[in-house]
């Protein structure tokens, strides 16, 4: 995944990241993503 940009927040009980890619990609990619450990929610924008 070639990734453009990122904007990150943690604190002590939670953290996000924002994640800026320049492509699309297959339904394999995505689920790959929703699937890292301790992922909670993951959202595709376009």
């Amino acid at each position: 995944i070639n990734i453009v940009g990122e904007f990150l927040v943690t604190n002590a009980q939670i953290g996000y990241v924002i994640t800026d890619v320049n492509a699309g990609y297959g339904q394999q990619v995505l689920t790959e993503l929703k699937q890292i450990e301790h992922t909670i929610k993951f959202r595709l924008l376009y």
